[in-house]
Parts: structure tokens; sequence; C-alpha cells
């Protein structure tokens, strides 16, 4: 298929030619079993200028045209501006297809399922490609902002429980301050010659407490 007007189709063809031939014969095969070939080429311009709607190329002989060499290749070249002079209503209506014009054949229509086919799926892969670019881009900015969270309410737990640890520790030292500071006042009661049962009732230490106090 060339969509671009092109100088070298004729040795190209040359070429693709000897590439059908080299394949078509299995190592060691005679070359008397070399299949008929055909090289097509579907050209969307006027490969040589003459205004025909096809070049079929076969070997002849130059000094008698009717001679044939009968080699069993063939070089086809379609110059599908001309799909109105086409020999074929089938290859009327299929270059009309290729010129992007309405054409009206099963082959056709065929091709036209099969190019809305391929367009729908490539734009099906591309849709699929950018959804799961953007859920990568979605599961990334998820997973970074739950570490985030995660990390901001573990920093809130460590304050926290640092908080309660200190909290605990002061009402310890308190509470620690505080008994001895009752202590040493029912001690000093006590040097006053202080009743015991009124050093009990005025610090809120227990008698026992007191007593030993006292006997220490």
């Amino acid at each position: 298929m060339q969509t671009t007007n092109r100088t070298n189709l004729a040795k190209r063809a040359r070429y693709y030619q000897g590439l059908m031939d080299v394949d078509s014969l299995v190592s060691g095969a005679d070359y008397s079993e070399l299949n008929e070939s055909y090289v097509i080429f579907l050209c969307m311009e006027d490969a040589f200028g003459n205004g025909l709607p096809v070049y079929d190329f076969h070997q002849v002989c130059k000094q008698d045209s009717e001679v044939l060499l009968n080699d069993g290749t063939h070089k086809v070249f379609f110059n599908a501006s001309k799909y109105d002079k086409m020999p074929t209503e089938s290859l009327r209506e299929f270059f009309k297809f290729l010129n992007g014009l309405n054409a009206a054949s099963d082959f056709t229509d065929q091709l036209e399922q099969k190019v809305r086919y391929a367009k729908t799926n490539a734009q099906w892969r591309h849709r699929f490609m950018t959804w799961e670019q953007e859920m990568r881009i979605q599961v990334k900015e998820k997973s970074e902002q739950l570490a985030k969270e995660m990390a901001k309410d573990l920093a809130n737990e460590m304050v926290e429980d640092r908080v309660n640890a200190m909290r605990k520790d002061i009402e310890k030292e308190a509470k620690e301050m505080a008994a001895e500071k009752v202590e040493e006042t029912a001690k000093k009661l006590l040097a006053e010659k202080i009743a015991p049962e009124v050093v009990a009732k005025c610090t809120g230490l227990s008698l026992e407490q007191v007593k030993k106090l006292a006997n220490g």
C-alpha cells in the first residue's frame, strides 16, 4: 500500500519478488517447484504518470511482444485516483473505499467493519492505558495520603501517650510530695504532744500510720 508517489517502486517490486521466490522454496527444493507469484502495489497516486488505472507487467520478448517468458511472476500497480476506470465493479468499489468515498459492496462493507473495529480497538487500548495510568496515580496519591495520616495518627498517639505518662508521673510525684508533707505535719504535731487521735483526724492519716510515725 503506497500513500505517496515513489520513484523506486520497480526495484522494490523486483526485491519483493526475489524474497517471495526464496521463501517459497525449502532448502534443497528444485526451482521447478516455484509457485506463480504476484507483487501488487495499491498506489493512491499514479506511479507511472500515464493515466492508467492499472499497470500490469509481464516478462515479454523485446522483439516480439506476443512471446511471453511465462516465468510465473506478475507485478501489478493500481492507481487509486482512477477508481472509476477500474476494469471491474468490485475493483471500482474497493478503490472508492480507499479514497474515502461511499462504497457499496459486501467486500467494502467487511472492510468498513474491520476498520471500525481496528479504530475502536485502538481507542479502547488508549482509554485503557489512560485509565491504567490514572489508577496508578490515584493509588500513589491515596497511599501517600494514607501514609501521612498514619504518620500523623502515630505521632498524635505518641504525643498522647507521652502526655499521659508525664501526667501520671506528675500525679505520682505530687501524691508522694503530698504524703511527705502530711507526714511532716503529723510529726510536728506529735512533737507538740498532740494526741495521735487528734493528729490522725487533722491530717487524714489513719491512727495506725500516726502511731507508726510517733514510734519511728
